[in-house]
């Protein structure tokens, strides 16, 4: 099965098992919505792997609310 320009989304996506997934799907050309409660982590993920392939979200399963993070200063 390809992921080549699929929409994958990833929680818990700043560390450990689910930047892990993030990275194989990246590498695999899938598009990444990457959530976590961790924004200054997913985003820098997000940045490692490619801004244009990859969406930093500030998710926390545990109050059912998303929200779109500011784009990093440079």
């Amino acid at each position: 099965m390809s992921v080549s320009d699929e929409v994958v989304l990833i929680s818990g996506a700043a560390r450990g098992m689910g930047a892990n997934e993030a990275r194989s799907f990246a590498a695999a050309g899938a598009k990444l919505v990457l959530g976590d409660v961790l924004d200054d982590e997913v985003q820098a993920l997000a940045a490692e792997l490619d801004e244009e392939a990859a969406l930093a979200v500030h998710l926390d399963v545990t109050r059912a609310k998303i929200g779109r993070l500011p784009s990093p200063q440079r």
